[in-house]
């Protein structure tokens, strides 16, 4: 397991996320750096695609 963490990330391969996305990197809002649970924009070639919050966090969401 890496100890750094990547702000920033240009997908060296293909996305997780979902196909209509078409995203190309990924960057890091808020994070906590002990758990790396954290809020993510994913970007693609127009601007931002969606916000990814991890699953610990939505846990804390109100329903």
């Amino acid at each position: 397991m890496s100890t750094t963490i990547e702000f920033f990330k240009l997908y060296s391969r293909r996305s997780r996320s979902p196909d209509y996305w078409n995203d190309r990197a990924r960057v890091v809002v808020t994070l906590d750096p002990e758990t790396k649970q954290g809020v993510y924009l994913h970007l693609g070639d127009f601007g931002i695609n969606g916000i990814a919050i991890s699953s610990q966090l939505q846990k804390h969401l109100p329903e």
